[in-house]
């Protein structure tokens, strides 16, 4: 599920005229069923600007496939946030393309890794010194970083790779204990293998991904004003994220923004995150950004016998939005479920489903009951974007505009080469969006 936003952006408020408690917030209980001022109704968005939709320029970044570092050298960590904070608060504040990307294509033009098979760092430069180099050439020497990115990008298309059969799991399992990711390791023992890089995987997430109904019915009613989220839970949304989730269209991990935010310039990094993830958060984001914030990168996983089952994995910031919602309402979200849904926002729900289903078929097991169980076939693709909307913003009306904004219109999907849109819900489990699902289908 996606969170509610706050004041700041592309057409957003300055600083100044922010009231004194939204400079220095305490945390707030965050209304999701109710928000404390209603705000006017319609569409939400800046106004519709009049040079082309950047597209081009924003799609570039989702299709250039190369190698990044890991992680930022520790030693210019204080250097690439400060700088990275900087263009992320140009964007904000102008709300322009070319600002916006700067701000996405900046991880890939300083991150990238050394070519190797002979061309290795000298014994004098370390990966350090050479991060430092392009931070320092970022200034004047922008647009030829982003260009060796592209040469290296179409190098790397034409090296023909050979797929083991199986996968590395020896190799898999020891890069997330390197990271500290212990759970991913154990997940990788049993976790489906990737379908194959093929024309018909392609085709069958597509045929999972059909042609829904648009546009999006409009409010019928004043749309909620959307909750702000202070420094304090966005650190705290920040820090679940796993060391190796994985990253969105634009290419950068979560654990980027996590090691940004620890670095010594977090607090300016850390305050104009929040000011992006308010921004979002009330559907006042540049309509630019919403096929690619809103869309992701779909991963095919192998059925046994049968097809494949979809993934997909979100961008960074807007899965850190969805996060700020469940933490800030998680009391309010677990009211509203309680007695309807045992897997979200219940604890021990599963086990408690189990244990009396196990005892119902025991007290009945001679009798002539029958028990149905419905499985909703691909739910989460099929479910249409008008019903998910409707059904999620009349429980959770404080989320309505972040919602509206992120599925009035198809967002992209991007899987191997290919990229596509959808008109059906995504990116569902991995942005948080189950817990509204489960809303729409329970209305079902």
């Amino acid at each position: 599920m996606d969170p509610p936003g706050g004041v700041c952006g592309g057409d957003l408020v300055a600083d100044s005229s922010l009231p004194q408690e939204h400079k220095n917030p305490q945390p707030p209980a965050v209304p999701l069923a109710r928000a404390a001022q209603p705000a006017r109704a319609g569409p939400s968005g800046p106004p519709a600007s009049s040079s082309p939709p950047p597209n081009d320029l924003l799609l570039s970044i989702c299709l250039v496939d190369v190698p990044l570092l890991k992680d930022v050298p520790k030693r210019e960590l204080a250097l690439f946030t400060s700088t990275w904070s900087g263009l992320l608060s140009d964007a904000l504040a102008s709300g322009l393309p070319k600002h916006w990307f700067d701000f996405y294509s900046f991880p890939k033009s300083i991150l990238l890794s050394p070519p190797r098979g002979g061309k290795r760092i000298s014994k004098s430069t370390s990966l350090a010194d050479l991060v430092h180099q392009r931070l320092l050439d970022w200034p004047t020497k922008q647009d030829v970083l982003w260009n060796c990115v592209l040469t290296r990008g179409a190098q790397k298309k034409k090296v023909v790779r050979v797929v083991p059969d199986e996968p590395p799991l020896e190799k898999n399992v020891i890069k997330a204990l390197r990271m500290g990711d212990v759970r991913k390791a154990l997940q990788l023992f049993t976790a489906a293998p990737i379908a194959p890089k093929t024309p018909e995987t392609v085709k069958a997430l597509k045929d999972l991904h059909p042609v829904g109904k648009l546009p999006v019915g409009q409010p019928t009613s004043e749309v909620s004003a959307s909750p702000y989220f202070c420094d304090k839970i966005i650190r705290e949304a920040l820090a679940t994220f796993s060391p190796c989730s994985a990253a969105g269209v634009f290419g950068y991990r979560p654990r980027l923004l996590q090691q940004c935010a620890r670095s010594d310039q977090s607090v300016y990094f850390v305050s104009t995150l929040g000011r992006c993830v308010n921004m979002f958060a009330a559907g006042k984001a540049p309509r630019f950004l919403q096929p690619f914030v809103a869309g992701g990168v779909s991963i095919a996983l192998s059925k046994p016998n049968r097809g494949v089952r979809p993934l997909c994995c979100g961008d960074s910031i807007r899965r850190l939005v969805a996060k700020c919602f469940c933490s800030g309402g998680k009391d309010e979200i677990s009211k509203s479920f309680y007695g309807e849904n045992y897997g979200v926002g219940c604890p021990g729900g599963v086990e408690v489903v189990a244990h009396s289903l196990r005892d119902t078929l025991r007290k009945h097991k001679d009798s002539d009951l029958a028990l149905l169980k419905i499985d909703f076939k691909n739910a989460f693709n099929l479910l249409e974007r008008d019903t998910f909307v409707k059904a999620s913003s009349a429980r959770f009306p404080a989320m309505e505009k972040w919602t509206r904004w992120c599925y009035e219109s198809p967002p992209l999907l991007i899987s191997i080469t290919n990229a596509f849109s959808t008109q059906r819900v995504v990116c569902n489990k991995v942005t948080r969006w189950g817990r509204c699902t489960s809303v729409a289908a329970y209305n079902l």
